[in-house]
């Protein structure tokens, strides 16, 4: 089926597959490596960013080893 589909595209079967499948490969690691927020979420990573919290005493120890 996929070398009559190939045939059909004018296409080998290998550029059936790149041209079939590369796009939703793509959209699948874009959604698996892009992080989508809310806005609440959004403005308190951003609102830490700003004003990170006092680190604690084991943090900074951790931060020491």
């Amino acid at each position: 089926m996929i070398v009559r589909a190939a045939a059909l595209e004018h296409l080998n079967v290998t550029g059936f597959i790149l041209r079939t499948v590369l796009p939703k490969a793509r959209e699948l690691v874009e959604k698996a490596e892009h992080l989508k927020l809310s806005e609440r979420d959004t403005k308190r990573v951003l609102d830490l960013l700003e004003n990170p919290p006092t680190p604690t005493e084991r943090l900074i120890r951790a931060a020491r080893a």
